[in-house]
Protein backbone atom coordinates (compact mmCIF):
# COMPACT_ATOMS: atom_id res chain seq x y z
CA UNK A 1 0.00 0.00 0.00
CA UNK A 2 1.01 3.79 -0.65
CA UNK A 3 1.59 5.75 2.29
CA UNK A 4 -0.96 8.71 1.89
CA UNK A 5 1.00 11.28 3.19
CA UNK A 6 3.90 10.29 1.24
CA UNK A 7 1.78 10.50 -2.21
CA UNK A 8 0.03 13.74 -1.11
CA UNK A 9 3.91 15.21 -0.74
CA UNK A 10 4.93 14.01 -3.95
CA UNK A 11 2.28 15.12 -5.73
CA UNK A 12 2.46 18.78 -4.23
CA UNK A 13 5.82 19.02 -5.05
CA UNK A 14 5.05 18.11 -8.41
CA UNK A 15 2.23 20.66 -8.20
CA UNK A 16 4.38 23.22 -6.90
CA UNK A 17 6.84 23.00 -9.80
CA UNK A 18 4.57 22.94 -12.20
CA UNK A 19 3.47 26.12 -10.82
CA UNK A 20 6.40 27.68 -10.64
CA UNK A 21 7.34 26.60 -14.72
CA UNK A 22 3.67 28.03 -15.43
CA UNK A 23 4.54 31.31 -14.18
CA UNK A 24 8.02 31.36 -16.16
CA UNK A 25 6.37 30.44 -19.09
CA UNK A 26 3.55 33.09 -19.00
CA UNK A 27 6.51 35.54 -18.88
CA UNK A 28 8.37 33.64 -21.81
CA UNK A 29 6.97 30.96 -23.55
CA UNK A 30 10.16 30.02 -24.71
CA UNK A 31 12.43 29.36 -21.59
CA UNK A 32 13.67 26.30 -21.86
CA UNK A 33 14.60 25.12 -18.80
CA UNK A 34 11.13 25.64 -17.63
CA UNK A 35 9.49 23.70 -20.47
CA UNK A 36 12.24 20.91 -19.49
CA UNK A 37 11.32 21.62 -15.82
CA UNK A 38 7.36 21.18 -16.29
CA UNK A 39 8.42 18.32 -18.40
CA UNK A 40 10.63 16.66 -15.44
CA UNK A 41 7.23 17.11 -13.38
CA UNK A 42 5.09 15.08 -15.24
CA UNK A 43 7.42 12.59 -16.73
CA UNK A 44 8.16 12.16 -12.78
CA UNK A 45 4.06 11.49 -12.21
CA UNK A 46 3.96 8.77 -15.24
CA UNK A 47 6.50 6.66 -13.28
CA UNK A 48 4.68 7.11 -10.06
CA UNK A 49 1.21 6.48 -11.72
CA UNK A 50 2.84 3.19 -13.96
CA UNK A 51 4.87 2.10 -11.19
CA UNK A 52 3.16 2.72 -7.69
CA UNK A 53 -0.55 3.15 -8.51
CA UNK A 54 -0.52 1.03 -11.70
CA UNK A 55 -3.08 3.37 -13.35
CA UNK A 56 -1.64 3.32 -17.00
CA UNK A 57 -3.92 5.44 -18.42
CA UNK A 58 -3.61 8.60 -16.44
CA UNK A 59 0.44 7.24 -16.81
CA UNK A 60 -0.07 7.34 -20.33
CA UNK A 61 -1.35 10.99 -20.30
CA UNK A 62 1.09 12.23 -18.02
CA UNK A 63 4.10 10.73 -19.94
CA UNK A 64 2.09 12.02 -23.10
CA UNK A 65 2.76 15.68 -21.56
CA UNK A 66 6.32 15.37 -20.93
CA UNK A 67 7.12 14.28 -24.18
CA UNK A 68 5.28 17.16 -25.57
CA UNK A 69 7.08 19.45 -23.49
CA UNK A 70 10.48 17.87 -23.96
CA UNK A 71 9.70 17.87 -28.17
CA UNK A 72 8.73 21.37 -27.70
CA UNK A 73 12.59 21.63 -26.14
CA UNK A 74 14.17 19.53 -28.94
CA UNK A 75 12.94 21.88 -31.48
CA UNK A 76 14.03 25.22 -29.98
CA UNK A 77 17.56 23.49 -29.07
CA UNK A 78 18.33 19.89 -30.45
CA UNK A 79 21.32 20.01 -28.34
CA UNK A 80 19.37 19.57 -25.24
CA UNK A 81 20.08 16.21 -25.13
CA UNK A 82 18.63 15.26 -22.00
CA UNK A 83 15.15 15.99 -23.12
CA UNK A 84 15.52 12.93 -25.08
CA UNK A 85 15.23 10.90 -22.12
CA UNK A 86 11.15 11.07 -21.86
CA UNK A 87 11.02 11.17 -25.36
CA UNK A 88 12.64 8.22 -26.04
CA UNK A 89 10.88 6.05 -23.01
CA UNK A 90 7.87 7.15 -24.28
CA UNK A 91 8.99 5.97 -27.86
CA UNK A 92 9.94 3.17 -26.52
CA UNK A 93 7.24 1.92 -24.06
CA UNK A 94 3.88 2.86 -26.52
CA UNK A 95 6.50 1.38 -29.76
CA UNK A 96 6.12 -2.08 -27.39
CA UNK A 97 2.47 -2.19 -26.78
CA UNK A 98 0.90 -4.59 -29.14
CA UNK A 99 -0.80 -3.24 -31.70
CA UNK A 100 -3.89 -3.51 -30.80
CA UNK A 101 -3.28 -1.96 -27.62
CA UNK A 102 -1.80 1.10 -29.52
CA UNK A 103 -4.56 1.33 -31.72
CA UNK A 104 -7.21 1.59 -28.93
CA UNK A 105 -4.16 4.51 -27.89
CA UNK A 106 -4.40 6.43 -30.82
CA UNK A 107 -7.58 8.49 -30.33
CA UNK A 108 -6.39 9.90 -26.78
CA UNK A 109 -3.48 10.73 -28.37
CA UNK A 110 -0.89 8.09 -27.66
CA UNK A 111 1.49 6.81 -30.52
CA UNK A 112 5.02 6.32 -30.85
CA UNK A 113 7.54 7.23 -33.33
CA UNK A 114 8.88 3.59 -32.83
CA UNK A 115 10.73 1.84 -30.55
CA UNK A 116 14.09 1.55 -32.35
CA UNK A 117 13.85 5.56 -32.41
CA UNK A 118 13.43 5.39 -28.60
CA UNK A 119 16.36 3.52 -28.19
CA UNK A 120 18.16 5.86 -30.36
CA UNK A 121 16.74 8.55 -27.98
CA UNK A 122 17.70 6.63 -25.12
CA UNK A 123 21.32 5.79 -26.32
CA UNK A 124 21.82 9.88 -26.59
CA UNK A 125 20.59 10.88 -23.54
CA UNK A 126 23.14 8.37 -21.90
CA UNK A 127 26.10 9.37 -23.80
CA UNK A 128 25.54 13.50 -23.91
CA UNK A 129 23.38 13.93 -21.47
CA UNK A 130 24.01 16.85 -18.40
CA UNK A 131 21.70 15.87 -16.41
CA UNK A 132 20.03 12.32 -17.05
CA UNK A 133 23.08 10.39 -18.42
CA UNK A 134 22.63 8.25 -15.21
CA UNK A 135 19.20 7.49 -15.70
CA UNK A 136 19.11 6.78 -19.47
CA UNK A 137 22.08 4.11 -18.76
CA UNK A 138 19.72 2.74 -16.04
CA UNK A 139 16.73 2.53 -17.81
CA UNK A 140 19.08 1.24 -21.32
CA UNK A 141 19.75 -1.54 -19.35
CA UNK A 142 16.16 -2.40 -18.76
CA UNK A 143 15.45 -1.97 -22.43
CA UNK A 144 18.70 -3.85 -24.14
CA UNK A 145 17.78 -7.02 -21.19
CA UNK A 146 14.43 -6.82 -22.95
CA UNK A 147 15.08 -6.73 -26.33
CA UNK A 148 17.88 -9.47 -26.03
CA UNK A 149 20.87 -7.14 -26.27
CA UNK A 150 22.31 -8.47 -23.49
CA UNK A 151 26.78 -7.72 -24.48
CA UNK A 152 25.14 -4.18 -24.39
CA UNK A 153 23.59 -4.51 -21.11
CA UNK A 154 26.49 -5.70 -19.19
CA UNK A 155 28.67 -2.90 -20.89
CA UNK A 156 26.85 -0.43 -19.18
CA UNK A 157 25.88 -1.93 -15.80
CA UNK A 158 29.88 -2.88 -15.72
CA UNK A 159 30.63 1.05 -16.44
CA UNK A 160 27.87 2.41 -13.96
CA UNK A 161 28.90 -0.32 -11.54
CA UNK A 162 32.83 1.50 -11.53
CA UNK A 163 31.21 4.98 -11.76
CA UNK A 164 29.09 3.54 -7.95
CA UNK A 165 31.02 0.77 -6.85
CA UNK A 166 29.13 0.95 -3.62
CA UNK A 167 25.72 0.13 -4.99
CA UNK A 168 25.03 -3.50 -4.89
CA UNK A 169 22.17 -3.45 -7.12
CA UNK A 170 24.77 -3.15 -10.29
CA UNK A 171 26.34 -6.12 -8.81
CA UNK A 172 23.51 -8.03 -8.69
CA UNK A 173 22.57 -6.33 -12.46
CA UNK A 174 25.91 -8.09 -13.63
CA UNK A 175 25.08 -11.34 -12.10
CA UNK A 176 21.50 -11.41 -13.69
CA UNK A 177 22.41 -10.63 -17.31
CA UNK A 178 25.47 -13.13 -17.01
CA UNK A 179 22.49 -15.56 -15.95
CA UNK A 180 20.39 -14.84 -19.45
CA UNK A 181 23.40 -15.15 -21.07
CA UNK A 182 23.68 -18.81 -19.52
CA UNK A 183 27.23 -17.65 -18.54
Amino acid sequence: AINQAEEKRLRDTVAIAIAKADVLLKKNPKDIRALYAKGIAHATLASFEASAKRSYLSAGRKAKAARDLHQQVLSMDPAFNDAQLSVGAFNYVVGVVPGFLQFLLRPIGIRSAGKDLGIQQLEIAATRGKLVSTDAQMMLIIVYNREKRYDEALKLVKALHVRYPRNFIFEMGKGSIYGKMKR
